[in-house]
């Protein structure tokens, strides 16, 4: 069973630090499903290839292999335990709306500013959050909203949380 941990925390105070642990504990729930494991396995790109979006440089792995990889929960800035997700969240003032929040590569923190976190359901954060902690562990996506950015792994395992959360 896959655990989340929060390793450290700023920035949320009462009601957002009520509506982010809630929604934590949706992405807990999601992530240790059948449903969520069949999502991740049978992820289907529009040419019906059964595979996520990698540009030509992004190393490339089997959809079995980004669960795995998932699963074991090794962040690339902390070995931390097998099968914990260790989070470090930020929630930063501002924000226009057209971007909820942003990790860096080698940067164990996930920042979200307060103005999106505000307008957003539980299931959207918990979305958020995973797409932002599949960075830590490795994905990437294009910096530019091109078509097929919605199908790499951050962006397209996000949604099946995001959806998963949902129906929780």
């Amino acid at each position: 069973m896959i655990k989340i941990e929060i390793k450290e925390i700023s920035g949320y105070a009462d009601k957002n630090l009520e509506t982010l642990n809630e929604s934590l504990k949706l992405v807990e729930k999601v992530i240790n499903t059948e449903a969520f494991k069949d999502k991740v396995l049978n992820f289907t790109m529009p040419n019906g290839k059964v595979t996520f979006f990698y540009r030509p440089w992004h190393k490339k792995y089997s959809n079995a292999e980004v669960l795995d990889l998932i699963y074991s929960a090794s962040e690339e800035y902390d070995g931390g335990q097998k099968g914990v997700i260790d989070l470090y969240l930020h929630l930063e003032p501002g924000g226009d709306g057209s971007v909820v929040g942003y990790g860096n590569e080698g940067d164990k923190w996930i920042n979200t500013y307060e103005t999106p976190f505000a307008g957003m359901s539980r299931p959207e954060i918990a979305g958020h959050i995973f797409h932002e902690w599949l960075h830590k562990i490795g994905f990437v996506h294009d910096f530019y909203d091109v078509p097929k950015r919605r199908y790499s792994v951050p962006y397209a395992v996000g949604e099946i949380m995001e959806q998963l959360a949902g129906h929780s």
